[in-house]
């Protein structure tokens, strides 16, 4: 049995859905600007994001039909998905993150927690600021704690994709292979979740802005008709303290294995996919736990297992009932203690899986330019990793080998208009780019 259905039972008293606010860059704007007050009005919050959406929204993809037209931001009457909306929703959140707390019908009351957010993020640590408000959302959204979400999405195994129950007319399905880590916000991965598709829609924009999950638009095409969703990716590998521990034990037991075979086995063994299996294995491999003495007391593995992981900037978090949120100290429950690390890849390896995705891309004819969402969204589901880490790779990739290897150029993205396509460019120098070339050095 699975960490995921072990914890499952705790889930179905607590709250299904989670605030219906999911760009956190506006929250980051609203701390940086109190960060000198004890409270403010709804007027000054809505001048903060006024002042923020010039930038988030002119970098939101081309396709979104609820973008903000940024030249018309002086003007009032956007409607729900405008800025008042927006200013609205950011503090119906933020309270519930009890980051502030309503003093009046029009102003709000700064805590202690906004005030470290705003001088963080005016210090220009963001990674830091990214903690703390990951830490608000653990402790206050139920649905997004990590032994529920993160966990949920690595332990699920998508054999097929549904819309609908089986016993309704609309009902729809198509199958789907995968040894898990891949979901969508169809309805077997929200009853899974025993939330809703509107709050897995807002959790994987939370996952892609704390870079722990990424997201990309789906499409299927049911007999003539269409069905839009979301496909879910994990972009850290995730394994338990004490998943990390078993393994240990369980790789004295078999010591001449190869680290396939040891993970085959191991996912035998203990009920897990063999993706998750993967993730448990990579991650003990990376901090070094294979081959490592174990017959210590569990509270010394437990620690040296926080201090290993933290040192290459990985993540140790607790789903604890009395703590949810990043760790470094003593964990008080190793199977509700998980270590997210991050895989590295060489830019040869990279740029040979960025070819063989351009290959596909063009169904072979690589005299042709690809459409590089495309071929981003193949190399991130390939790869596992996020957009950002994509295009950081793609840059290195371009600046270390560049033309003729790689070739990139601009695109008026008429006939893709529409199509349900996250057209999120790759920018280089300032320039914005929409397709690719890649060839074999």
């Amino acid at each position: 049995m699975n960490s995921y259905t072990n914890m499952i039972s705790r889930f179905s008293s607590e709250r299904k859905s989670v605030s219906g606010f999911s760009r956190l860059e506006y929250v980051f704007s609203i701390a940086q600007k109190m960060v000198e007050k004890t409270s403010f009005s709804i007027q000054e919050a809505h001048q903060a994001v006024k002042e923020a959406a010039v930038s988030i929204e002119a970098e939101r993809r081309t396709s979104s039909r609820t973008r903000i037209d940024v030249s018309r931001l002086g003007e009032a009457g956007y409607g729900a998905t405008g800025l008042e909306g927006i200013t609205r929703s950011a503090l119906s959140g933020m309270t519930k993150w009890r980051l502030i707390r309503k003093k009046s019908k029009e102003e709000y009351l700064c805590s202690e927690e906004l005030v470290r957010l705003g001088r963080t993020i005016k210090d220009g640590d963001f990674e830091s600021a990214k903690i703390q408000l990951l830490n608000s959302l653990f402790a206050h959204e139920d649905p997004f704690r990590p032994g529920r979400f993160l966990l949920g999405l690595r332990d699920y195994v998508c054999e097929k994709v549904t819309f609908g129950k089986p016993e309704e007319p609309e009902y729809k399905e198509s199958t789907w292979s995968g040894n898990g880590g891949i979901a969508f916000t169809d309805t077997r991965f929200t009853d899974y979740l025993n939330t809703n598709s509107w709050a897995i829609s807002i959790m994987s924009d939370w996952g892609r802005f704390f870079g722990l999950s990424e997201w990309f638009p789906e499409t299927f095409h049911f007999d003539g008709t269409k069905q839009f969703c979301r496909m879910l990716l994990l972009t850290k590998r995730m394994a338990s303290i004490e998943e990390l521990r078993q393994l240990s034990q369980f790789q004295r037991s078999e010591p001449r294995k190869s680290d396939l075979e040891l993970s085959r086995e191991f996912s035998k063994t203990f009920g897990l996919s063999l993706y998750a299996s993967d993730c448990v294995c990579f991650v003990a491999r990376k901090l070094g736990l294979l081959g490592m003495d174990i017959d210590v007391p569990k509270e010394l593995f437990n620690k040296e297992v926080v201090d290993r992981a933290v040192a290459p900037r990985g993540l140790v978090i607790s789903d604890t009932e009395n703590y949810r949120g990043v760790l470094t100290g003593m964990p008080s429950n190793p199977s509700q203690t998980f270590v997210l690390l991050e895989e590295d890849f060489d830019l040869d390896h990279f740029q040979r899986v960025l070819y063989e995705e351009y290959v596909r891309a063009t169904a072979g004819k690589t005299y042709e330019s690809a459409y590089i969402h495309t071929v981003r969204k193949n190399v991130c589901t390939r790869l596992r990793i996020s957009i950002l880490r994509f295009d950081s790779l793609l840059t290195k990739c371009y600046k270390e080998i560049g033309p003729p290897y790689i070739e990139l150029a601009k695109s008026s993205l008429g006939e893709k208009i529409g199509l349900g396509l996250d057209l999120i460019p790759f920018k280089y120098l300032g320039a914005a780019y929409h397709l690719i070339r890649v060839r074999p050095r």
